[in-house]
């Protein structure tokens, strides 16, 4: 998925098979659902980024009741996706994928800016010379609703050659809505694209629910092969 920026806000939707997608969500088992008790948290942050990409509000009523309950959303305690579509905005290109129960798991790459890092400029950049172009300084997330994670990192497409990513990446952020997470770290790193696949950069964070009743581990892996870049989401 090449990077683009366009003028305002534009929504471009694309239904893309869960089957090819590369990036992970790698999560683990639920704990036995509990009944909400005092310590149940405001879930606000989540149906604020639910109802941010259209996910329905009977459906939010849905996950919330579940949430009171203890049980955590698909996109969190893995499922099936079963449907993407991407959205373009001046600050990002982003995945939405869609699970069964309709929760949702949204990856995002930075929107470049053109210009070299380091000649004023800061943030994410774009330069390029002779068939090669440069990205360098860009943040990758992603966002479940309640918990979240980012890295920074830079790659390069060559033309006609293999592309890399330059970096094991760098500042990693994670953050948690009535959950606690761990500080992410790299799980898995290729620096350069080869005939058995795209370069490929991972990182982790492990989150666990307030009161304790779930746990599990979410994955974000940034793709970079075939002269293109990628955050798709498997379930």
């Amino acid at each position: 998925m090449k990077s683009s920026t366009t003028a305002g806000l534009h929504f471009s939707r694309r239904v893309i098979p869960a089957a090819v997608a590369t990036v992970l969500l790698a999560l683990g088992a639920s704990m036995p659902a509990q009944a909400a008790t005092a310590e149940t948290p405001d879930w606000s942050e989540a149906t604020k980024f639910w109802t941010e990409y259209g996910v329905d509000a009977a459906i939010q009523a849905s996950l919330l009741d579940n949430l009171e309950s203890g049980i955590f959303p698909d996109s969190m305690t893995g499922g099936e996706v079963v449907s993407t579509y991407e959205v373009i905005t001046d600050e990002a290109t982003s995945t939405v994928a869609t699970y069964e129960d309709g929760s949702i798991f949204v990856t995002s790459t930075e929107t470049p800016v053109e210009g070299t890092a380091g000649r004023g400029v800061s943030g994410c950049t774009v330069s390029s010379y002779t068939g090669v172009t440069y990205y360098t300084g860009c943040r990758i997330s992603g966002q479940a609703g309640l918990v979240g994670l980012s890295f920074v990192t830079s790659f390069i497409i060559v033309n006609s050659s293999y592309d890399q990513i330059s970096n094991s990446g760098a500042t990693p952020q994670s953050s948690c809505a009535g959950c606690t997470s761990t500080q992410p770290t790299m799980t898995y790193y290729k620096a350069v694209e080869n005939s058995g696949g795209p370069a490929t950069l991972q990182y982790a964070t492990q989150w666990t629910s307030i009161p304790p009743v779930a746990s599990g581990t979410v994955v974000l892996t940034l793709s970079v092969g075939g002269n293109s870049y990628s955050t798709p989401v498997v379930g």
